[in-house]
């Protein structure tokens, strides 16, 4: 998905084509209608990816590089405990839980926590 198209662009571009109808392209009505809520569900539910706010990734011995990204979610508690779980499979390994560019919360490679936040 292009990166400049945004929930209200999505929207509108669903409004546009249900408008129109299957203009001059052709397609059947139940096709039509398909898409139209797709387009719709995209620009809200599928667009929760785009909002989480949280990460979790493992990081190399340097720190400097991530080697996995475990996850991002958008709920506090449930970045949380996707840190724990990581950490808890991970012994051997960096692992930070970030909010953006934030780090809120990092294990180093003695396993000892580090609470930034």
């Amino acid at each position: 998905m292009p990166t400049h198209w945004t929930v209200t662009a999505i929207r509108a571009k669903a409004d546009a084509l249900e408008a129109r109808g299957a203009g001059r392209i052709t397609l059947a009505a139940e096709t039509l209608g398909l898409m139209v809520t797709a387009l719709r569900f995209l620009a809200t539910e599928g667009m929760a990816e785009r909002r989480a706010s949280y990460t979790v990734e493992v990081w190399d011995a340097s720190g400097n590089h991530i080697v996995e990204h475990i996850g991002s979610l958008s709920n506090h508690a449930a970045a949380h405990a996707a840190f724990d779980a990581a950490c808890a499979s991970r012994p051997n390994q960096r692992v930070t839980l970030r909010q953006g560019i934030r780090i809120v919360t990092r294990r180093g490679l003695d396993g000892e926590a580090n609470l930034t936040a």
